[in-house]
Parts: structure tokens; sequence; C-alpha cells
């Protein structure tokens, strides 16, 4: 009797709470393809950087809808979010951008493209990369199935921290690579 009522209305809520977080996700996914359509066409930029500025956050938007574990929904998540306020701050021209890396496409774009580009550096190799990495030894401690052995966790968290020494060092050989191409 009563109890039926209230779990009646909380299954319509986290009907609802679903259906909001898809269409969320939805948004921020068009969003970036129409700023990546736009880049594409307009400024005629190279087709192989449609490869990384859609396979990315498809793949992102695809965790981020169906994966099982709760922190990697919500660093998928926070990758969409970022690269959507990347495309959001270009629309203002009041709002500093990330960087002035593209000077020579129109000042949105240039906004756009900095802004993604620092998303993407902090994501790819600040937070991804060690996440994936620290889990899979910490997986492997506790005796459960990980992507990577202990070794192999071991090796390649190695070779982060000498690009990431590298990179330090000279941090404009990633950001020329990616204007050569834009060219």
């Amino acid at each position: 009797m009563q109890p039926t009522q209230p779990a009646t209305s909380d299954r319509a809520t986290g009907g609802l709470a679903a259906m909001l977080t898809r269409l969320h996700h939805l948004s921020i996914a068009a969003a970036f393809l129409l700023a990546v359509g736009r880049l594409m066409i307009l400024n005629r930029c190279n087709w192989m950087m449609l490869v990384c500025f859609v396979f990315t956050p498809a793949l992102a938007l695809m965790v981020a809808i169906a994966d099982d574990s709760r922190w990697n929904r919500r660093i998928a998540e926070g990758f969409l979010l970022a690269i959507g306020a990347c495309v959001v701050n270009s629309w203002f021209a009041f709002w500093p951008g990330a960087f002035n890396q593209f000077p020579n496409l129109p000042r949105a774009d240039n906004r756009i493209l900095s802004g993604w580009v620092f998303v993407y550096h902090i994501y790819g190799f600040g937070i991804v990369i060690p996440y994936v990495l620290v889990r899979s030894l910490w997986r492997n401690r506790r005796g459960e199935p990980a992507l990577f052995s202990r070794f192999d966790s071991w090796l390649f968290l190695a070779f982060w921290v000498i690009y990431l020494a590298v990179f330090a060092v000279c941090p404009d050989e990633c950001v020329m690579a990616l204007k050569r191409m834009m060219n």
C-alpha cells in the first residue's frame, strides 16, 4: 500500500535523472561536433585532425554512458565538460582564452583549438594515464583482473615520468607538431 508508492516515484525520478544525464551528454557531444565541423569545413583544416577531435570525445561519450565504473564515468564526463567549456569560452570575447596557440585562425577558432590542446594534454597525460596504470597496480595487488600486469604498469609509469620530464624541458614541440598539421 504505502511502500509501493514511494518505490514507484523513486523509479520515475531515477528514469528522469538518467534521461537528463543522457541529454546532457548528447548536448555536449553535439556542441563539440558542430565546433569541429566548423573548424574542418570553414578553415579547411587537415582531415586527420578530425580523427583526433572526434574519436576521443566519442570514446569518452561511450564510457560516460555505458561504463559500470563510477570513476571511469566521472573522468569521461569531466573530459566532455572541459571540451564543451572550451567551445562556450570561444563565444565570449571578454573571457580570457587558455592560450594563443593558433594566431592565424580567427579568434574564436584559436580559442577553441588552444583550449582543446590544453584539455587533451591535461586529460591524456595528466589524468588518464596515471589513473589507468595506478588502478592496474591496485587491482594486481588485490588479486583482481587488471588491464596491465604489475611489470607493465611500472614500466609504463616510468615511461610516463620520462615523457613528462622531456615535455617539461621542451613543451612547444607537441604544440608545434599540431600547428604543422593545421597548415
